[in-house]
């Protein structure tokens, strides 16, 4: 029957009249199908999301990294609004900071990589060891971030200056998503890149020939070790 009835509401059934309905029977059904269509477009949303990271850091490992740091942020978001803050209320409004977190976090993942790429070609002082380097990324990468991050919670906020508690619980809600997101590319990404380098970036590490006790070499970045490239 269901499908019968929506067959009548397409346009194409008829030039010159509109078929609307309303059963309490069919409630569940179409509330399910809806259900189901988002939930088929939010995965197709995290995968091309996952896709595009992949393809612009180069590396699979740091995409299944970085897109878990970015959907780990929605539950621990919802705990810390339940538990802590005691907000009970969760409406629909907030399902859609799935796709603000993933395009927030896609980029916080593209500019810490890129603080990454570009301290390789920083000089000695930056690349005498490896700590060095990533503290060096750390900071530049953190500071870009933190300022960013910290304008978006604070739009969020914003919608604290509304009545309507939907509007407001969304706005506590994106905040601590953003928060979270943050959070989690200075630790768990960060701990990432360092993994992706011990293990897996076989590349130069910079664009200069420097002295290491191995001989010369140009994996500056590990100008204390012993296992230069």
């Amino acid at each position: 029957m269901l499908d019968d009835v929506e067959k009548k509401t397409k346009r194409s059934f008829s030039n010159y009249l509109t078929v609307y309905y309303f059963m309490t029977a069919l409630l569940f059904d179409v509330f399910l199908d809806i259900l189901l269509r988002d939930a088929i477009l939010s995965i197709a949303s995290v995968f091309t999301v996952f896709v595009y990271i992949w393809v612009s850091v180069g590396s699979l490992f740091l995409a299944l990294v970085g897109v878990s740091e970015i959907l780990l942020s929605l539950p621990v978001a919802w705990f810390f609004c339940r538990v802590i803050l005691q907000i009970k209320y969760f409406g629909g409004l907030n399902l859609l900071c799935l796709f603000i977190v993933c395009a927030v976090g896609a980029d916080d993942v593209f500019v810490f990589n890129d603080a990454y790429v570009q301290s390789q070609f920083k000089g000695p002082k930056v690349l005498r060891d490896f700590p060095t380097r990533m503290s060096w990324v750390y900071r530049k990468a953190g500071l870009a971030m933190l300022i960013t991050s910290a304008t978006t919670c604070a739009a969020f906020l914003c919608c604290l200056a509304t009545p309507i508690p939907g509007t407001q619980a969304f706005g506590i809600f994106a905040a601590l998503v953003i928060l979270f997101d943050y959070v989690f590319v200075m630790s768990m990404y960060c701990t990432a890149v360092m993994v992706y380098h011990n293990r897996f970036d076989k590349g130069a590490r910079c664009s200069f020939t420097v002295p290491t006790p191995c001989g010369p070499s140009q994996c500056g970045c590990c100008i204390e070790e012993d296992n230069c490239r």
